[in-house]
């Protein structure tokens, strides 16, 4: 270990709030990190957390008391987005779901862990000028730490979908060594072919769809700011679901529900057969391993990962807050 403020060995462990099915765990434990608690209100999602990484995670947040959660050194929140996204209510601080980071808040400053980590659609930042996000960052500030955050497209990182997220670091003052930085996106030219299984093993995915209204492909986008959308055509009308894809690009933002024949997945043309992804295409598309285990039925499975988060953006995210704090990066090792 590096020389840090309070010694070796500073960040060891990591409690995983709103776990969904893991994509927090994922990213964390390929850093060395050990999950001391979890919390996760969907009973489906807490079985398939239980199957996957061996811990079963408490349920209602509200029922949690704040002393029951054991010491830890980083908290990771994947707070619900259902409340802020366009294709939810937006119904903002006014939707149950919206003030959920009041809890978060409770445990934060009950526990004060070195290090926050929090993940959601970036309309919480900017919808109705973000009560929530501006309540978060300045109750963190107002407890000592460092507060980031930024908006990062998942396909800068390895994986083939566009889908951006802000997240938002939060670094105690009294163990920072040097400023943190966002991490650089790197692989922006991934494409989702290479992620997709074989045909025989994605029959269950494909639609009654035989024919769509063709358009001309845009010229693809790698560069930073560019989506990795290769648009071919549209069913209907052109509504997300119904908008077909080319496996040569990116994924559209994979989503826990959506309309029309994509469901969340999207739609592409894949040998001329007009298809959504397969549970374990979209996996793969979250930069889950491959031993990831898919507990329900396709349907299930896909909208766990549609609301899941990409685990190599915060493995990407981790490594960078262990430079601020002065840390060498432990060895990495597979999820559990």
């Amino acid at each position: 270990m590096s020389a840090t403020k309070n010694g070796e060995g500073l960040l060891n462990t990591f409690v995983d709030f709103f776990g969904g099915v893991g994509g927090f765990h994922i990213g964390l434990a390929r850093c060395g990190l050990r999950c001391v608690f979890a919390c996760e209100r969907d009973w489906r999602c807490r079985a398939a957390y239980l199957v996957n990484y061996g811990i079963l995670p408490t349920g209602d947040i509200y029922k949690v008391e704040a002393d029951a959660v054991p010491p830890h050194d980083i908290a990771s929140y994947g707070l619900p987005c259902q409340a802020w996204s366009r294709s939810g209510s937006q119904g903002g601080v006014g939707d149950p779901r919206g003030v959920l980071h009041r809890e978060m808040l409770r445990m934060v400053g009950h526990h004060k862990p070195k290090v926050v980590l929090v993940e959601n659609v970036p309309q919480f930042r900017t919808l109705n000028d973000g009560p929530a996000f501006q309540e978060v960052v300045q109750a963190l500030e107002g407890w000592g730490y460092a507060v980031h955050h930024a908006v990062l497209n998942a396909s800068g990182y390895g994986v083939p979908q566009n889908r951006e997220r802000l997240y938002i670091v939060a670094i105690r003052r009294d163990v920072v060594i040097q400023p943190f930085r966002f991490p650089e996106p790197k692989e922006a030219n991934v494409e989702l072919v290479s992620v997709l299984e074989p045909p025989e093993q994605a029959v269950h995915a494909a639609t009654t769809i035989k024919k769509y209204r063709r358009v001309a492909p845009k010229k693809i986008r790698w560069d930073r700011i560019g989506t990795g959308l290769i648009k071919l055509g549209d069913v209907r009308d052109n509504s997300q679901g119904d908008r077909v894809y080319s496996p040569r690009g990116h994924s559209v933002t994979l989503t826990a529900s959506s309309g029309g024949g994509g469901a969340g997945m999207g739609l592409y043309d894949v040998s001329g057969v007009v298809r959504r992804l397969t549970p374990r295409e979209a996996s793969r598309c979250m930069s889950f391993p491959e031993e990831f285990r898919l507990v329900f039925a396709p349907r299930v499975a896909c909208s766990q990962l549609g609301n899941a988060v990409v685990a190599n953006v915060v493995e990407a995210i981790m490594r960078q807050v262990f430079v601020a704090v002065g840390q060498d990066a432990a060895p990495e090792c597979p999820a559990k």
